[in-house]
């Protein structure tokens, strides 16, 4: 460099010590967003490891309620057994219509009607 591309500033004493100390909170500022920085990354790695092991003790709960239901034994579901579960909001309900049942009693007594009202019809024919 030559002396004609040098170029001076002169700075008065208040203006240096201005600077220097805007200059000074700069850095701070920096620093302490460095700091917030690592603190994230910090934190952000604690929670992934959280969810890490969340997930894999799901997983295990998940596979222990399967072997469970392998154990016990299964029920078969009947119109008596089945209740009205709730709908979430918005969704139409439907409802199943319940097949009535007899008593075995009834079953006799509707044979036996049946062959009553048989043998009235042979006789008037």
């Amino acid at each position: 460099m030559s002396n004609k591309d040098i170029l001076h500033i002169k700075f008065e004493y208040d203006e240096l010590i201005k600077s220097k100390r805007d200059l000074l909170s700069t850095e701070i500022s920096l620093l302490k967003i460095v700091k917030a920085i690592k603190n994230y990354q910090f934190f952000r790695e604690d929670e992934l490891k959280t969810k890490i092991t969340l997930l894999r003790k799901a997983k295990l709960v998940k596979s222990d309620l399967k072997k469970l239901e392998m154990t016990f034994p299964k029920v078969k579901e009947t119109d008596h057994f089945i209740e009205d579960k709730p709908t979430p909001i918005g969704e139409p309900s439907i409802k199943k219509k319940k097949a009535e049942r007899k008593a075995p009693s009834d079953y006799n007594l509707e044979s036996q009607l049946a062959d009553i009202q048989n043998k009235l019809s042979s006789l008037s024919a």
